[in-house]
């Protein structure tokens, strides 16, 4: 399946130290006009028909789309659904929540099968210096998504600083009432000066071996357990060799992003600091056929791939990770080869092997 990250504008009030968007970018207020949505419609069927798919889905993304307004929104994914058809389409949303009210629920449940998926920092984010205030803000917002029956599904960047807080951040997720927390990776993509705040890919491993290790624990006492994408992915590939996630996915073939200008990328991360592949303006041939679009996927498939590659007992599943994060050594492998080979210490003993197993019984 093809995805989009649409992006109805990179307009955005919150600043984040880990976004991928220059101040400049989300200063700017551009805004696809309706005879843009039709040609990103239009775009997206010459895509999805020339890879030969059933169904695209799109989600919106900036740059906060909550910006904009509800009915902007339908207004576009009815055009959506009659260039594309009711089953050949799906939509989704991610936000900050911070512009979030009720005005967006009927939105929500008409389009988003009552669900919203919103970034959280524990931080990263500031309202007036204070993590403390962003935090308890954005679960005002969450409440009132609750109170509508609407789900939100938090998305974590996890930072320099959460390292060695892993098991307050997952208990904070339990605590306050969600059954998942997605972890996604902190991006130095375009960035000229080093930041301080990005981990190491060592270091990031070390977070996911930490996190798994709290997830057992709660599982030891009798505590329920969130699902974690990269958790799942990696057990499901460490056990079973299924790629997903961080480790095997296909991001440069089947990733579509739109800019508000029209311009084209694979790579919400490199989109705004670097020459676009192609216009919509250009159609989807042109896209698909873009010399640059089929060097990321070579760079993907190929080239990202270290020496250590070739002799890691992961290789059957992992394909070298994110081809942006560095992979030139085992020590900094963007496959995580650390925290797979913790998982692994589960899958050959008998009674880890059962707690895994619980884990995912319970988690999915």
């Amino acid at each position: 399946m093809t995805v989009i990250y649409l992006k109805p504008t990179n307009f955005c009030n919150v600043d984040c130290d880990h976004c991928y968007l220059t101040e400049e970018v989300r200063a700017n207020k551009l805004t696809i006009d309706r005879a843009g949505l039709v040609k990103v419609f239009e775009f997206i069927k010459g895509v999805r028909d020339k890879k030969n798919e059933r169904e695209a889905h799109v989600i919106w993304h900036g740059g906060e789309p909550l910006m904009l307004t509800p009915e902007y929104y339908a207004e576009a994914m009815d055009i959506g659904f009659e260039i594309l058809g009711d089953e050949g389409v799906s939509f989704s949303l991610q936000t900050s929540l911070m512009p979030f009210s009720r005005r967006w629920v009927d939105l929500c449940h008409k389009y988003f099968k009552s669900n919203i998926g919103s970034s959280v920092d524990f931080q990263a984010r500031k309202i007036k210096g204070s993590n403390e205030q962003y935090l308890d803000l954005w679960m005002k917002r969450v409440k009132t998504a609750r109170e509508e029956g609407l789900y939100v599904g938090p998305i974590m960047v996890p930072s320099r600083n959460e390292l060695g807080h892993e098991a307050k951040i997952i208990d904070w997720i339990m605590d306050n009432g969600f059954k998942s927390v997605n972890f996604d990776r902190y991006t130095t993509w375009g960035k000229t000066t080093k930041d301080l705040n990005c981990p190491t890919n060592a270091e990031h491993s070390q977070f996911l071996i930490n996190t798994f290790e709290h997830i057992i624990k709660r599982m030891d006492e009798g505590k329920p357990v969130p699902f974690i994408n990269a958790i799942v992915a990696g057990i499901n590939g460490v056990f079973w060799g299924q790629s997903g996630d961080r480790w095997g996915t296909s991001c440069m073939k089947d990733f579509v992003v739109v800019e508000p200008n029209g311009d084209l990328n694979s790579c919400p991360d490199r989109t705004s600091t670097e020459t676009p592949f192609s216009n919509i303006d250009d159609g989807s041939d042109k896209f698909l056929r873009s010399k640059k679009r089929r060097e990321w996927i070579r760079i993907s498939d190929v080239t990202h791939k270290g020496s250590h590659c070739y002799q890691c007992k992961f290789s059957r599943f992992c394909k070298s990770g994110c081809p942006n994060v560095d992979n030139s050594t085992p020590e900094q492998c963007s496959g995580y080869y650390k925290f797979l080979e913790h998982v692994e210490g589960y899958k050959l003993d008998n009674n880890k092997y059962n707690k895994v197993i619980n884990y995912l019984n319970e988690a999915v």
